[in-house]
């Protein structure tokens, strides 16, 4: 172990140790969401001694103003959170210099921490992946690479690439995407959609895998859906609705939710009237606000933002129906709700949603058959109630945490040279 120059914490103990760079979400949304375990699950039961989780630029996206040095965060005795900044006090003019060097203090403090770790996983294979390899290589380490979603199916839809900013081209990430994904001890991808896309790109099939959502799901998603307190009074709900949990970002689509709304309601005589509720926050909410007042849908829209994970388990549970435009994480706590889930059938979907048993499948971005869809399930009880126990029951294996933390312990064994295979 190498233990020279580094902090307390660092030098506590001999077990492993894993350093993780995942910008999905800052400490104080985190904190608002609740969703610790999303972090806390990294160790693997023990498998890691400690943990340091890495965001390496907070502000990118303008939910934070902080500026400077990196700042630590203690989240129990086996975890570290660091937060990188984008900006550097008193160069606000100069964003270009201020972003080198909060990103130069940020390198800094990883050698420090990089310099004890047993293994390192990044989030990406673009600018995360690059600090990943660069580590790793520097400290003769594993580098351990989660492909979270199909690149370039997102790029078709929204035409930016995952670091407009900051990398700018397309071309330009598909060439670091290679070099990180031939050069990575494992590939893992969210799911098999996203496994075979890290392949077609660079990632040699034999160090493949796949760390699925499950140990990732807080345990309330896991709770029996009929003991779930309702919420529906504070949520302001009355009647049946529709959900949808995501960020309100281009890539997710949330728009189609609002057209799907203006389709059910276009014909007086499809009883029920529904209310769609949206569950979390992000850029498109104004233009989805100006949309609904558009359509003059403004009454049958909610905004609830970003909610704590067992008020979303309730909510969740209560709806009649999920909408699932283009979902990730969200789309398995829908099926462990019992609710049955429309989805478009598109990327990883059909992993969760088999058409017809554990829910509904619709052409991509057709937004006249999700509400054909929907409006199937609001006439037939029947059918949603057995949609919904299906996929519930199919998820809870596929998603099984326990099971899940197993295969991800494995997939390091294989990185560290103690099996032969992921």
């Amino acid at each position: 172990m190498r233990h020279r120059s580094l902090p307390a914490d660092v030098r506590r103990g001999q077990g492993r140790r894993l350093l993780v760079l995942d910008s999905a979400y800052t400490m104080d949304q985190v904190r608002e969401r609740r969703i610790e375990h999303s972090i806390t699950s990294r160790d693997l039961d023990g498998f890691f001694e400690h943990v340091w989780s890495v965001h390496p630029l907070v502000g990118a996206d303008g939910s934070s103003t902080r500026a400077g040095r990196p700042v630590s965060h203690r989240l129990g005795p086996r975890h570290t959170v660091i937060e990188g900044h984008t900006r550097w006090p008193g160069l606000q003019r100069v964003p270009v210099l201020g972003l080198a060097l909060a990103q130069l203090a940020l390198w800094r403090r990883l050698v420090r921490v990089a310099a004890a770790v047993d293994a390192i996983r990044v989030g990406d294979p673009y600018y995360q992946g690059l600090i990943g390899w660069a580590l790793a290589r520097r400290f003769r380490v594993p580098l351990v690479v989660r492909v979270n979603g199909n690149y370039d199916a997102i790029y078709a839809s929204v035409g930016r690439p995952a670091y407009p900013r900051l990398l700018r081209y397309r071309w330009l990430e598909k060439r670091i995407e290679r070099f990180v994904l031939s050069r990575a001890a494992v590939v893992a991808g969210a799911n098999e959609d996203n496994r075979r896309y890290a392949e077609a790109n660079g990632a040699r099939r034999e160090r493949t895998t796949v760390f699925r959502y499950g140990n990732l799901i807080d345990p309330e998603h896991f709770t029996e859906p009929d003991r779930r307190a309702s919420v529906r009074d504070q949520l302001g709900l009355d009647g049946p609705y529709l959900i949808c949990v995501g960020r309100l970002e281009p890539v997710k689509h949330p728009e189609d939710v609002i057209d799907v709304l203006a389709h059910l309601r276009s014909d007086p005589a499809a009883l029920p009237p529904v209310t769609a509720l949206f569950v979390g926050d992000g850029e498109q909410r104004p233009d989805l606000e100006r949309r609904a007042a558009e359509l003059g849908l403004s009454a049958g829209v909610r905004f609830a933002g970003n909610l704590d994970q067992r008020t979303i388990a309730a909510a969740l549970h209560e709806a009649h129906a999920v909408l699932a435009p283009m979902t990730g994480r969200a789309l398995v706590e829908a099926a462990l709700s019992r609710t049955p889930v429309v989805a478009y059938d598109v990327e990883w979907h059909p992993e969760i949603v088999e058409h017809e048993r554990t829910g509904l499948l619709v052409p991509y971005r057709d937004t006249e058959a999700m509400a054909a869809a929907v409006q199937r399930l609001l006439d037939d009880g029947e059918l949603r109630a057995r949609l919904g126990d299906d996929a519930r029951e199919a998820t809870l294996h596929l998603m099984d945490p326990h099971r899940l933390a197993e295969v991800e312990r494995a997939a390091y064994a294989f990185a560290f040279g103690e099996r032969d295979h992921p």
